[in-house]
C-alpha cells in the first residue's frame, strides 16, 4: 500500500495525456493515451490507487527543476549574451549617427550655396553674414563664412558632436578653405 506522501507526489505529476502507470496493490496496469487517469471504477480495494505518469521509457515523471525558477548560470548567461549583443550594437549606432552629422554638415553647406546664390542675385555681392540670408542652419551645425567677395564666398562647417570632422566649400575667386579643394564641391575631413 502507498503511503499518503506517495500519492500527493503522484498527484503532481499526473498531467497531460501521455502513456502512464496506475499502481494498486503493486499491480502495473498500463494507461492509455486516451485514458489519462486510474480506472476507479474497475478497482475492488477501499484505498484508491497511485498514478504515476511516465516518460514512455517507463522513468516516472518528477516535478522538474524548471518549475522552481532560473538557476545563476542561467541568468548570468543571458546576462552575457545581452552585454555581447550591446557590444556589437554600440558601436554601429555611433557609427551611424558620425555619418548622420556628415550628411548634416553637407547639406546645411549645399543650402548656404543656394542661399548666397540668391543673395548675389538681388545685391550682386556675397556676404559673410548668415543673418542676411533666407537660410537657417540645422540644429547644432556651426557655419562660418570665411570670405565673400563680389567675385566669390568661402565657408565652414563643424558640429560639436561631429568633431573633429569639418567641411567646407568655396566658389569663385575665394581662397580654399581646406579640405575643399575643388570650386563647388563639399569636403569633409
Amino acid at each position: 500500500m502507498a503511503s499518503a506522501d506517495a500519492r500527493h507526489s503522484a498527484r503532481k505529476v499526473f498531467t497531460g495525456n501521455m502513456l502512464g502507470v496506475c499502481w494498486e496493490r503493486g499491480t502495473a496496469i498500463a494507461l492509455s493515451p486516451l485514458q489519462p487517469r486510474c480506472d476507479y471504477a474497475n478497482r475492488t480495494s477501499s484505498p484508491p490507487a497511485l498514478c504515476v505518469m511516465d516518460d514512455s521509457y517507463g522513468v516516472p515523471l518528477l516535478p522538474s527543476r524548471a518549475s522552481r525558477g532560473f538557476t545563476l548560470i542561467e541568468l548570468l548567461i543571458v546576462v552575457v549574451i545581452i552585454g555581447i549583443l550591446a557590444a556589437i550594437a554600440i558601436p554601429k549606432f555611433t557609427d551611424t549617427k558620425g555619418k548622420a552629422y556628415a550628411t548634416s554638415l553637407k547639406t546645411d553647406l549645399r543650402n548656404l550655396a543656394s542661399s548666397q546664390e540668391d543673395y548675389f542675385y538681388y545685391h550682386e555681392t556675397y556676404t559673410t553674414g548668415i543673418g542676411g540670408l533666407n537660410f537657417a542652419p540645422s540644429q547644432g551645425v556651426v557655419l562660418t563664412v570665411t570670405e565673400a567677395t563680389a567675385n566669390g564666398w568661402s565657408a565652414t562647417a563643424t558640429h560639436p558632436s561631429a568633431a573633429p570632422l569639418t567641411c567646407a566649400v568655396y566658389y569663385g575667386t575665394s581662397a580654399p578653405v581646406a579640405p575643399a579643394v575643388t570650386e563647388g564641391q563639399v569636403r569633409c575631413q
